[in-house]
């Protein structure tokens, strides 16, 4: 590759670098963000959970009354059984409610409050690791490229006090090792927003399946 058409590769790579960097600190941040989102739903879930159980207790205990009602009416010795039987049999729906109720309490437990309690945390913790690890890998290929600039500049310092072919085909190949590395500088935060991606996009469907 001629070198013009290298510098431009390396602004290019350089500028995309930058950009995915960015992109990946703002999902970074919106993820950060959702947490106390997250454990605000959950809080707001927990006393759903009670209210509905305090409900069906009521619930519960205004049929057991209306059973008895319908009782009486079902074994009156008079001409009300009619009356009865159409109690009875509303009061079979309304225990059909009761159950919905009760099993709707207990899915808020067990397939929403605590999974994702537990799915939050686990988000949380691999955040943090998978910034700290970014912010490593970030900073290892930065000061290669660094050191690889520094040692290119001493280079051509040195090819203009003595000039050699030697220590041109040594810029010429720093010069591509540079290259190389703003490439891998840049597949390398493109991979980093894929994985973050995903993090995100898993935390909203942690969310949204058990809803």
């Amino acid at each position: 590759m001629e070198s013009f058409e290298m510098d431009v590769e390396c602004r290019r790579s350089i500028q995309d670098s930058k950009l995915m960097a960015g992109i990946f600190q703002n999902i970074v941040q919106d993820c950060k963000n959702l947490h106390p989102a997250v454990e605000n739903f959950l809080v707001q879930s927990s006393k759903l959970e009670s209210q509905i159980r305090s409900t069906v207790l009521t619930f519960s205990a205004f049929l057991d009354t209306f059973q008895q009602l319908a009782g009486r009416a079902d074994n009156t010795r008079g001409s009300s059984r009619d009356v009865g039987e159409c109690l009875t049999a509303l009061l079979n729906r309304q225990r059909s409610v009761e159950t919905s109720l009760r099993m709707f309490a207990s899915a808020i437990n067990t397939k929403l409050t605590n999974p994702l309690k537990n799915k939050n945390e686990d988000f949380k913790r691999k955040m943090i690791t998978m910034e700290k690890n970014h912010m490593k890998d970030f900073k290892m290929t930065r000061n290669g490229i660094k050191s690889k600039i520094v040692t290119i500049e001493r280079l051509r310092t040195k090819m203009k006090r003595q000039p050699s072919r030697c220590v041109l085909t040594q810029i010429e190949k720093n010069n591509c090792e540079l290259f190389t590395q703003y490439r891998v500088l840049e597949e390398q935060e493109r991979q980093a927003v894929k994985r973050i991606n995903v993090v995100e996009r898993t935390q909203f469907c942690a969310i949204a399946i058990p809803v």
